[in-house]
């Protein structure tokens, strides 16, 4: 899990820091070259964990070349598309299409075909993340705006 991958998770136990970021990165190249041709290698991380500068958003830089497309969790982390919209912040601390600017950009070379936004339709209440149809309709409307070819 995400949290492993730093080097200060000294309240974790198991695997932490570099040795857990060489298994992700080791898997997740390791599958690319192996798995048979048309099989799908991405990862589904929360939106904090794809934050600049955070070991996971390094490992998944370095082998974006292998990810065939990366789905962030925009709910329960920094943003709450689902509330301030697509480009505010207010329940959330970091706007969603900030987060998904650096992404393409930096992650994946303004390729926005590689980043799925996701959505949380239910159990995600207690944080004020659960989006229905209409607003998970609008925020993909809105983020056609900026990347009309989106994941």
């Amino acid at each position: 899990y995400e949290y492993f991958y730093e080097d200060n998770a000294g309240y974790r136990t198991g695997v932490t820091g570099a040795d857990a970021r060489y298994f992700l990165d080791t898997v997740t190249s390791g599958l690319r070259t192996t798995l048979p041709e048309g099989s799908i290698v991405t990862h589904a991380p929360m939106d904090p964990d794809c934050m600049v500068g955070t070991s996971y958003y390094n490992i998944l830089k370095q082998n974006a070349a292998a990810l065939d497309f990366l789905m962030p969790q925009y709910y329960n982390g920094y943003t709450r598309a689902a509330i301030d919209g697509i480009e505010s912040t207010g329940a959330g601390s970091v706007s969603a299409l900030s987060h998904y600017n650096t992404l393409v950009n930096d992650m994946f070379n303004g390729d926005a075909t590689k980043v799925v936004f996701g959505h949380c339709i239910s159990d995600c209440s207690g944080t004020g993340s659960n989006a229905n149809g209409a607003q998970a309709a609008t925020i993909m409307t809105d983020l056609s705006t900026y990347y009309p070819c989106n994941g």
